[in-house]
């Protein structure tokens, strides 16, 4: 399991993924980068130095972050993770540093984990995949099943 520390200053929103960013952590990552975005900060920098892995709920969230007028940086990405944003088309939204960065002088605190209910971990997992398919339309056989498989599960049904 993983978890994420975060911090801001002025302007930027920091966060950390240490060890592996997923659907069993995004809830809880996804309120507090919502909540910061509402309060009207537009600049998230990502350092992915301890990340050990990371699923498509966590790649759609980050995505859905940018697609939401908001600048997303990922720094310190390891070949495999920038290989895994490539292939679902995450580059083309975020920007993904190739070369090491420092954070500056922040003081970071750990982001709680939160229970929560299947319904809400549900929801998140189909808005991230949907923010991948609205990306890049190849994700559409990538995760269509999956994603039919989530609303009927939710009881949705399929939106088409």
């Amino acid at each position: 399991m993983g978890h994420f520390l975060v911090a801001s200053n002025d302007e930027v929103v920091f966060a950390r993924i240490i060890g592996l960013g997923t659907m069993n952590n995004t809830v809880s990552l996804k309120q507090f980068l919502d909540g910061q975005r509402e309060r009207g900060f537009r600049k998230f920098v990502f350092d992915l130095s301890k990340c050990d892995g990371f699923d498509s709920t966590f790649m759609g969230i980050l995505l859905g972050i940018a697609l939401r007028e908001a600048s997303v940086i990922l720094v310190n990405l390891k070949n495999p993770q920038r290989k895994l944003l490539t292939d679902v088309g995450i580059h083309r939204v975020v920007k993904v540093c190739k070369s090491s960065v420092s954070f500056p002088d922040v003081s970071m605190q750990k982001l709680e984990s939160q229970r929560v209910g299947t319904r809400t971990r549900l929801q998140n997992m189909i808005e991230a995949h949907d923010n991948l398919v609205q990306v890049d339309p190849r994700n559409q056989a990538k995760f269509g099943a999956f994603l039919e498989a989530l609303r009927q599960e939710l009881g949705e049904g399929s939106p088409l």
